[in-house]
């Protein structure tokens, strides 16, 4: 298993028993994590293009991006490869998808 795909593993088995992914933190899922960050990586995902996940969620390119950020951060992995035209998914970021989907 890669490293991608088991930090993937390992958020989704956190998500599903409700424990925050951050630094060892054991609050409950609900009162730390940002599922609007979810909800943003997921429309960059499905658009392959931040200025067109901005333009769909009414907010500002930078903004979507230091969402995507932070969300990165938190789970201590790379969700997004950018370029210059537009974005596509690591490994990590595919997964994170396929159970963002059925969340």
């Amino acid at each position: 298993m890669s490293d991608a795909t088991g930090v993937a593993a390992w958020l989704y088995r956190q998500m599903k028993r409700g424990i925050t992914p951050v630094k060892g933190d054991t609050r409950v899922l609900a009162e730390t994590f940002d599922w609007d960050r979810i909800r943003i990586f997921r429309t960059v995902a499905e658009l392959g293009s931040m200025s067109a996940a901005a333009e769909r969620l009414g907010g500002s390119v930078p903004t979507i991006s230091r969402r995507i950020t932070e969300l990165e951060a938190a789970l201590r992995t790379e969700l997004l490869k950018r370029s210059t035209r537009g974005v596509d998914l690591t490994a990590a970021g595919e997964m994170l998808l396929r159970h963002a989907n059925v969340m």
